[in-house]
């Protein structure tokens, strides 16, 4: 009998846990979207993130392409487009640039990181293979020797841009080439032809920003416009001519502005410059611009994203103006931009359209967003509905246990609930508010969701729904709160990114990105503004918060580290509800990218916080002025996700050959390590090294994310306190064999 118990009792613990994908939900966002025609059939390609969706516009779905890099760039393939939101926010130009095309040919200048140098690569293949293209001699060598000074990176802003007739240029700051090779197949340096730029004086710089001369945007000579147009930024935005045939550059205006797109109208003179706040309409000889906007209803400076013009003879102008907002709103003009009708409303989220695509053989236009995935319209623009099945580009911000133990995941299309087997993938979206922080309130299980827009939506047990409008835009403190595991992410300032309940309490609060912090007294069914006080604000000048935690009477803790990492990690705590701070504890830095991350759960003793900082963990009893550190295997590694979750804590480490999970019961108490696994990404993951991570746990499943992908995995059942299962069978048959031991003596008497 004993032997049957040991046998079941030390059954062999699984020592690995597989992590497999969840499909995220439908929608998502995109950096720009283009229409190739090969013979009759028309595909619509869209990079998101790492990766490409492609369809033909006859079909219903979406798929996501195994993208075939060129040789040699296997590793680097994957983070090719990782600069595209970063370039478009840097330089001021349309993310709808980045990719362009050139007959059944699509075209994109990639960089995988700021310090690595730019590829030019083109596709036959609507997006499926990309081959490597060779840049002119000039630039090449300018790529391949930055200045000493410079990563390689910044050495050439290169950007590629195609004319309303086909044809192929590429710009730097100061120069610009045209591509004369029709086969792709067959492009070398001296492919390209430098354009003379003389009568342009790049060396002199700005008067007032002391900033050098740079080149922004170019058109060719055409058959209705017989000179070319170039722009120049200085303090001003300089409009320059050359007739065709000439040789010099003539300046022929300027314009306070910075100019994103210059535009040619079909079969016309008319060209169009899109500004961030403003359309520029000019119809002579580029000597004068009109202004012109959208009449009342206009999206206000400085927030035009995009401009798309489509042939039209029938319409006034002979053509249909369509223009973008960072707001997601879309306008539509037929008179060359004297009136504009509002075929898209603008979107409380801010998310924005970042191109358009044309098929005018189909009568088909497509539009990218920030965040919403693809909109497409069949009546030239006049009406626009999604277009996202198959698209699973969503980001996802937070993660949290819903009321039933459901995972919840707040992305930028939405609130999205988990329904049946997690490795389906079945969403059910509780509501279309781009969702940035989630908190679900053990004590009235109502779900609190913070939104892109500020507002904060509260999803009640019953169904019924609250809205509040919780940080007005147009307000912005000093102080950045950036999540660590949302430090890459880039957010509307209004974006309330955590929200806590204090303990025991009707208070709550909440923290948006750029515009402070907000507090609630009835339980979170209305928000304030609370102000920072001066002194916190001034002390935390070159420092960004990270992390905020709320604790019993009225304590508050927040985290801030230095932009730059030069300054240790402190906590901070207020005993007023915010009105005074004082910095308590100083966390020396581990290495340059360890986040400090403070947690309070309500199950827990109000007493206790927890502390997470590179590799260790630690709780304070007092209030955070002293730490108990927690030794265990993970100080071996570097903590990525940290979890409570019914009085157990979840710890992932990243150590050195392997990421591990730990499950810890009751680590205030130094409870007992429960089981720990290696986790096992999936095969197209290979071994990720997260710096942080979002981890849920439910019943078996355990749910890990960063904003790129949602993993999970299923615990074995003999987990759960294995150690003190083990203890209970030999307990019982130590108790049996002494049972069995005092009958054969009480028959030997």
């Amino acid at each position: 009998m004993l032997a049957l118990l040991l046998t079941v009792g030390c059954a062999e613990q699984a020592t690995r846990l597989e992590l497999t994908s969840v499909p995220r939900p439908e929608g998502g966002n995109l950096a720009s979207i283009v229409a190739i025609e090969h013979g009759e059939q028309v595909t619509v390609v869209v990079p998101a993130g790492r990766k490409v969706y492609q369809r033909t516009a006859d079909e219903g779905s979406w798929k996501r392409t195994l993208v075939y890099w060129p040789a040699g760039m296997g590793e680097t393939g994957a983070n090719l487009f990782d600069g595209l939101s970063q370039q478009e926010a840097s330089f001021n130009f349309p993310s709808d640039q980045l990719f362009v095309t050139r007959a059944s040919e699509l075209w994109t200048i990639a960089t995988p990181s700021f310090k690595h140098k730019s590829y030019l690569l083109v596709s036959t293949d609507a997006g499926l293979t990309f081959s490597e293209v060779a840049l002119p001699t000039s630039l090449a060598e300018v790529q391949a020797s930055p200045r000493g000074d410079q990563p390689a990176g910044a050495a050439s802003r290169l950007r590629i841009l195609k004319s309303a007739d086909d044809r192929l240029f590429i710009t730097d700051s100061r120069r610009i080439w045209q591509l004369e090779a029709e086969d792709a197949t067959a492009i070398e340096a001296e492919s390209w032809r430098r354009l003379s730029i003389e009568g342009i004086d790049f060396d002199s710089t700005a008067r007032t920003t002391q900033l050098p001369a740079v080149l922004r945007n170019y058109l060719p000579a055409t058959e209705q416009r017989p000179f070319e147009l170039l722009t120049v930024l200085q303090d001003q935005l300089l409009v320059y001519r050359r007739a065709k045939g000439a040789t010099e550059w003539v300046l022929t205006s300027s314009l306070l502005t910075v100019d994103r797109h210059l535009l040619e109208a079909p079969g016309t003179s008319t060209v169009y410059l899109l500004a961030p706040e403003a359309v520029y309409r000019s119809d002579a000889d580029g000597e004068r611009w009109d202004r012109v906007q959208a009449s009342g209803h206009g999206p206000q400076p400085p927030y035009n994203t995009s401009l798309v013009a489509l042939a039209a003879s029938e319409e006034p102008a002979g053509h249909i103006l369509l223009l973008g907002s960072h707001d997601g709103g879309i306008w539509r003009s037929v008179d060359g931009g004297a009136a504009w009708q509002e075929v898209h409303l603008r979107d409380p989220d801010l998310r924005s359209i970042t191109g358009f695509a044309i098929n005018d053989r189909l009568g088909r236009i497509w539009a990218s967003t920030g965040g919403s995935g693809v909109l497409t319209s069949r009546d030239r623009g006049l009406s626009w509905q999604p277009d996202n099945q198959g698209l699973y580009a969503t980001r996802a911000f937070d993660m949290a246990r819903g009321p039933n133990g459901e995972l919840l995941l707040g992305t930028d299309a939405g609130l999205f609930r988990l329904t049946g087997e997690p490795r389906a993938g079945h969403w059910d979206r509780l509501h279309a508010r781009a969702t940035s922080a989630l908190y679900v309130h053990p004590d009235n299980m109502r779900i609190f969701s913070g939104t892109f827009g500020g507002s904060i939506v509260v999803l009640r047990p019953d169904g019924q729904q609250n809205l509040s409008e919780a940080a007005p835009l147009g307000e912005v403190d000093t102080v950045l709160f950036q999540p660590a595991q949302l430090q890459s992410s880039r957010l509307p300032a209004s974006a309330i990114v955590d929200i806590r309940p204090r303990p025991a309490s009707q208070q709550m609060f909440a923290w948006s990105h750029q515009q402070g912090p907000l507090s609630s007294n009835d339980a979170g069914a209305s928000w304030r503004r609370m102000k920072l006080s001066e002194a916190l604000t001034t002390a935390l000048q070159g420092q960004v918060i990270t992390n905020f935690a709320t604790d019993q009477d009225q304590r508050l803790f927040v985290v801030s580290r230095s932009m730059d990492h030069a300054q240790p990690s402190q906590l901070w705590r207020s005993q007023n509800n915010g009105e005074s701070w004082h910095a308590i504890y100083y966390f020396m830095e581990t290495d340059a990218d360890s986040p400090l991350r403070v947690e309070r759960e309500l199950h827990h003793l109000p007493e206790v916080l927890f502390m997470v900082h590179g590799s260790r963990l630690a709780y304070s009893l007092d209030q955070g002025t002293a730490w108990t550190t927690l030794a265990g295997p993970w100080q071996k590694g570097h903590i990525a996700a940290f979890g409570l979750f019914d009085e157990q804590a979840i710890v992932v480490a990243n150590m050195p050959h392997a990421s591990e999970i730990f499950l810890i019961e009751r680590p205030e108490s130094n409870g007992p390590l429960l089981a720990h696994y290696t986790l096992d990404w999936p095969l197209d993951q290979r071994f990720r090294q997260e710096r942080v991570l979002d981890v849920v746990s439910h019943e078996r499943y355990i749910y890990l994310s960063d904003v790129d992908f949602v993993f999970v995995g299923t615990l074995p059942r003999q987990r759960t306190r294995l150690p003190q299962g083990i203890a209970i069978f030999l307990t019982i048959g130590g108790l049996l064999i002494l049972t069995g031991a005092s009958f054969a003596f009480l028959r030997q008497r």
